[in-house]
């Protein structure tokens, strides 16, 4: 049989001609319109000449479907949509925008960085209450083109509630207060600080952290943060600082399981607080990981790492154990868990601790060289993320009578202008060029 559908046979035009219908009318009802003879007889399809858009190959314009049997012309006065009104001249309709009617903060002037071997974090304990919005931006610029991964900060201070109502620069309110039935609550001014700093955060790409209050100077306080207002507390937070650059809900801080809090055990402080706190926090909708910021000391390593309520362990390993010390007490800690662990604080750049018995000896400031090492046993070990602290920064280079922050560093290490004065020390330096290998 010839199969060619062109050829020299008998008939060959007719056959032709019938094929050429044929492929026309099938060609049609796969495009899901009519046939020719149906196009040809039927009065539901008209075609209207549309001189703003470019017409088909067959130059007829656009078909125009009406639901009646009776043929529409378009009217001068009742403009179709394929003609455009001449009473408003299409330069004149305002374009049709695809965008989602809000956009997020983050700005091209800040474009991502390649990221440290694992997230490298910088320390800002006390940022939020004592820093100047310009210091805030400052400090937050100079993170981003460092190549920190981000940085932690503390809610509710070192110094606890004595230290409440402070009045914050550039806000004009208070941190906190504390009602006749023991509720505590950020105030409005110190609320919208926070958010300044997660809004900055995002738009440079910084992680947070944020230490929901300071365990050691809030939760031994009979007017702090306790187990019976912590949910409150929590919830609060959670509402108000639930922001796409928090990276962790860090509680704990500081307290040791030996610590002693009068009228209760410390374990049943720490525990009850933080499963409080976490609980509040998730009540809100809330649900970045809580990381577990430990007491100092191998015996606190593993500290409430198996509760529910904690989803990282954030270590204190200290200011006097040595890197090598820290690695052989620390790996085991590690491998035992299946949750991350995050090296949370270790010795400080320039500190130089008066606590007896210190390994790293007494009066010492730690080095450069120290905070490599450290970095580097981290990292051996399989740290999840580190972070690094500066013995200045840390208390944000405030004058140290207010009794919430502690005069450690070594002789000569000051920031006269300020925590600019602590920007890209040796210390710094070393840490970066450890986490980046």
């Amino acid at each position: 049989m010839d199969c060619r559908p062109f050829g020299t046979r008998r008939f060959a035009r007719t056959i032709l001609l019938g094929l050429a219908l044929a492929a026309l009318s099938v060609l049609a009802a796969a495009c899901g319109g009519s046939s020719a003879s149906e196009q040809a007889s039927s009065p539901d399809v008209i075609f209207t000449a549309n001189d703003d858009q470019p017409a088909g190959d067959d130059d007829l314009g656009s078909p125009t479907t009406n639901s009646t049997s009776t043929p529409t012309v378009p009217s001068e006065s009742m403009p179709s949509e394929s003609m455009p009104s001449e009473s408003v001249p299409p330069e004149s309709v305002p374009p049709v925008s695809l965008a989602p009617e809000t956009t997020a903060p983050i700005e091209t002037a800040y474009p991502l960085q390649t990221p440290p071997v694992i997230p490298a974090y910088d320390t800002a304990w006390e940022m939020a209450y004592l820093a100047t919005d310009a210091e805030i931006v400052a400090y937050l610029d100079h993170l981003y083109e460092s190549g920190f991964s981000g940085f932690w900060f503390i809610a509710l201070p070192f110094g606890g509630t004595n230290l409440y109502p402070r009045e914050i620069p550039d806000v004009g309110d208070n941190i906190a207060n504390i009602s006749d039935d023991g509720l505590v609550t950020l105030s409005s001014g110190y609320t919208r600080r926070i958010s300044f700093i997660l809004d900055e955060a995002e738009r440079r790409h910084l992680g947070v952290g944020i230490v929901a209050a300071w365990a050691k100077a809030n939760s031994c306080k009979t007017a702090g943060i306790t187990a019976d207002n912590a949910y409150a507390y929590g919830a609060s937070i959670g509402a108000s600082f639930d922001h796409p650059a928090l990276d962790y809900w860090v509680l704990g801080g500081d307290l040791p399981y030996e610590e002693k809090c009068v009228g209760a055990g410390p374990r049943r402080i720490l525990e009850d607080v933080s499963a409080a706190l976490e609980a509040g926090i998730r009540s809100s909708g809330a649900e970045q990981p809580a990381a577990f910021h430990t007491g100092a000391g191998a015996s606190n390593y593993d500290q409430l790492f198996d509760r529910d309520f904690v989803d990282v362990g954030a270590v204190q390993t200290g200011h006097c154990q040595d890197a090598s010390t820290m690695k052989a007490k620390l790996g085991p800690v590690v491998q035992r868990t299946d949750k991350p662990v995050i090296l949370a604080e270790s010795r400080y750049y320039q500190l130089a601790p008066q606590w007896p018995g210190c390994l790293h000896g007494v009066g010492n400031p730690v080095s450069a060289d120290d905070i490599r090492a450290d970095v580097q046993a981290a990292l051996d070990i399989g740290i999840s993320a580190v972070l690094f602290g500066d013995g200045q920064r840390y208390q944000w280079c405030r004058d140290k009578s207010d009794g919430d922050v502690f005069d450690l560093v070594g002789p000569g290490y000051d920031c006269p202008n300020g925590v600019v004065d602590t920007f890209n020390s040796p210390g710094e330096e070393a840490f970066l060029e450890t986490v980046r290998r």
